[in-house]
């Protein structure tokens, strides 16, 4: 099982308020993890934070990085996992969701996200 956490790539750009992640280094860096772990390791999904947030609600931004993922056959996941890290030093929560593309009136495509919990197990 793939237990590292990758960075972002050198051409990621990161702010304060925004974060625009390398993407041609991601996918090339979750197609060798696959084809090391012989085919059997895949992507799960991107976590990062909500600096302050007083809820943790998926943006806009990170709606449309979850629909590429989806649509992204590289990534081998339909159901990619958006974890958000939200709170300030010294009090920071964590807030998993699983995410799905869905359809609405035959034409408009969405993201539904459900909670979801972490548990640790050995």
């Amino acid at each position: 099982m793939w237990r590292k956490i990758r960075v972002s790539g050198h051409n990621a750009h990161r702010s304060r308020r925004s974060f625009k992640p390398d993407q041609d280094w991601q996918l090339a860096a979750i197609a060798e993890h696959y084809a090391r772990s012989d085919r059997r390791d895949t992507y799960l999904g991107d976590w990062h934070t909500h600096p302050n947030a007083r809820a943790a609600v998926l943006s806009w931004t990170d709606k449309a990085c979850l629909k590429a993922i989806i649509k992204t056959p590289k990534a081998r996941t339909t159901l990619p996992i958006m974890m958000l890290v939200c709170g300030a030093p010294g009090g920071w929560s964590f807030h998993p969701k699983v995410c799905r593309l869905i359809r609405r009136y035959r034409v408009f495509e969405m993201i539904e996200a459900t909670d979801a919990s972490v548990a640790t197990y050995e």
